[in-house]
């Protein structure tokens, strides 16, 4: 995403709005580093306002890590989902 002109011009223009469309309170998932990171660069920017998860690997077979980074990051990501619902009640 990062090396290309047209995902990073879609990622910092046309994602935020289409969030916008979606419930403030929806928690957002990246799958993958790469969109974790755009996922942060947007939050920092102010230009999402959403809660999301971070450091869910990517799901794909092409990633051969991803067990392994799922049970490294789940305790993590399991107290983000619970701090998510908490803040929704």
């Amino acid at each position: 995403m990062k090396h290309s002109k047209l995902l990073t011009s879609f990622v910092f223009s046309v994602f935020p709005e289409e969030l916008k469309l979606i419930d403030k309170n929806a928690l957002i998932i990246p799958l993958g580093k790469i969109v974790d990171e755009m996922i942060k660069e947007l939050a920092s920017a102010g230009k999402i306002n959403q809660p999301f998860l971070t450091g869910f690997p990517h799901p794909s077979g092409a990633n051969g890590h991803r067990l392994k980074q799922l049970e490294q990051e789940k305790n993590q990501l399991a107290k983000l989902v619970s701090s998510w619902k908490n803040d929704l009640a």
